[in-house]
């Protein structure tokens, strides 16, 4: 695959995860943990960084996740995080949390767009607030 044609498809597939490995691109959300600064996220062997990100479109906005169960989402407010961790936690919760009863929680307090809108700075998700 030529440069131009691996950058278009790392840019369009980013947030499938398919063909920016294909080119020998990746970025840090889809790497495993290894990272220390993962306190406070629900992470597993194998997961992606839950703020790890190469460019902008890599951060979405989502829930928090409980740390202790990751089938339950902790009515913290909705952040960016990280495209790859979201993908990878909706396919654990469908894998392993059949039959979990999560508590209902109240919606989370509004928070101004900005602070919704993902941005990719120096590898981590974050809001875009000034």
């Amino acid at each position: 695959m030529n440069t131009r044609a691996c950058l278009a498809a790392t840019v369009f597939c980013t947030w499938i995860g398919s063909f920016a490995a294909a080119c020998g691109h990746r970025s840090l959300g889809s790497q495993p943990v290894d990272l220390p600064d993962t306190d406070g996220f629900f992470v597993r062997p194998g997961a992606p960084h839950p703020l790890g990100c190469t460019i902008d479109t890599d951060c979405v906005s989502a829930p928090g996740v409980n740390p202790d169960n990751g089938c339950c989402d902790t009515g913290v407010p909705v952040r960016p995080l990280a495209r790859a961790y979201v993908d990878w936690r909706w396919a654990w919760v469908r894998e392993n949390c059949e039959g979990v009863e999560c508590p209902i929680l109240p919606p989370p307090a509004p928070m101004p767009p900005c602070a919704l809108e993902g941005r990719c700075v120096e590898g981590r998700c974050t809001g875009n607030c000034p």
